[in-house]
């Protein structure tokens, strides 16, 4: 029997293909007979509810299961990590916890049916946490209430791993908004990936060699071919390690240049994975605004998938809710200060003095537009 490995990728959240429940099922009956499963992971987390059933997935085989946190499993990918009977972390690489969360709208009996939920959720997670960690529950809760990062030594010490890998972490691009208190450490998986280029290789072959100058004499050995042997091995190493400039420069002038250090160099283009995660996350962070202000705005439902369907962005669709909001806004009457409450004033100042038994000597109209001028409210001579 073998190990069966499964990779839990950055590409899509835990609950989103390929890191569902179905997909690890289909993973594991697929493969051959196994002792061991291997489970590599490198995500930001997702829905908890999920990552919880795949735990109990991992768990209930019988094997023994090893899971290595090969950038990050941060959230929900974390309980994902706690079901692996060996725990392992790559150096540099960060684990990070958290009480489990939910986006929801919805009436007050609805929303405190959904905190009931999420208590009962919180109290499942931390339990695990708890048992996995030889940690207690009330200690583990307490880790809970906020985003608790560790380093591998850090997680090693809480009892959340078992062992560290001297390993290069490999991180991805990923939004870290969502998240609060964000340290350094993590804030530096998640920029630019890093990537160690290998240099050309100069070996030597069967063929043969090109003249060398001997850099110390100044003289240039006699070309001979090389003898192969079953048997002998050349002392000398085989090959030399260069850049291309100095390659390039060997090819031209048949000089042998002097070894260089190999200096890990930054990768300047984004591969296409890390593009598509970037564009997954950007329109996950559009919908979530545009629904949130359609929300407030007591939007229709209807509506606001228009706006998501339409590909409208955040700023569009809030100028637009804020346009309707100004015109269907009703004139309100006679407000004080208005036009319309100043006449009502002067009608009713006329209509009064006629029921007194004063004798007007204009009509009411005549009145009201006498008395706006007088007041300085208009600039036109008095009719009549």
């Amino acid at each position: 029997m073998a190990d069966v490995e499964v990779r839990i990728t950055s590409q899509a959240a835990i609950g989103e293909d390929p890191n569902t429940l179905e997909y690890l099922v289909q993973q594991l009956r697929q493969a051959p007979r196994f002792d061991r499963i291997v489970v590599r992971i490198n995500n930001a987390g997702g829905n908890p509810q999920e990552a919880v059933a795949m735990f109990h997935e991992l768990r209930r085989h019988g094997v023994k299961v090893t899971t290595i946190v090969e950038g990050m499993a941060f959230s929900a990918a974390s309980l994902l990590f706690m079901a692996g009977d060996e725990r392992l972390m790559n150096r540099g690489a960060m684990l990070m916890i958290h009480q489990p969360s939910i986006a929801i709208r919805g009436t007050a009996s609805e929303l405190n049916q959904a905190a009931r939920q999420l208590r009962k959720i919180r109290g499942e997670v931390s339990g695990i946490y708890a048992s996995h960690s030889k940690n207690s529950e009330k200690s583990v809760r307490r880790m809970l209430s906020t985003d608790s990062y560790m380093t591998a030594d850090e997680a090693v010490s809480n009892g959340f791993a078992t062992g560290v890998l001297e390993a290069p972490a490999i991180a991805a691009c990923v939004d870290l908004s969502q998240f609060r208190d964000v340290p350094e450490a993590a804030l530096s998986l998640v920029s630019a990936a890093e990537s160690k280029e290998e240099r050309p290789v100069m070996a030597n072959s069967n063929t043969p060699e090109t003249p060398v100058v001997n850099p110390e004499s100044g003289t240039t050995p006699e070309v001979t071919q090389p003898v192969t042997s079953a048997v002998e091995k050349p002392e000398a190493p085989t090959h030399v390690t260069m850049t291309i400039e100095e390659y390039e420069a060997f090819k031209s002038k048949n000089v042998a240049p002097e070894p260089t250090p190999v200096v890990p160099e930054v990768s300047p283009a984004m591969s296409s994975d890390d593009r598509l995660i970037d564009v997954r996350l950007a329109e996950r962070s559009r919908v979530s605004a545009i629904t949130t202000i359609c929300q407030m705005a007591r939007v229709p439902d209807a509506q606001v998938q228009q706006y998501i369907d339409g590909d409208k962005t955040v700023s569009e669709v809030s100028m637009e809710l804020r346009s309707q909001a100004v015109q269907n806004t009703p004139p309100v009457p006679n407000a004080p200060g208005t036009e319309q409450d100043e006449n009502e004033k002067y009608r009713k100042e006329y209509r009064d003095a006629v029921s007194s038994g004063v004798r007007m000597s204009t009509d009411e109209d005549s009145f009201i537009q006498s008395r706006r001028v007088s007041d300085g409210k208009e600039l036109l001579g008095v009719l009549g």
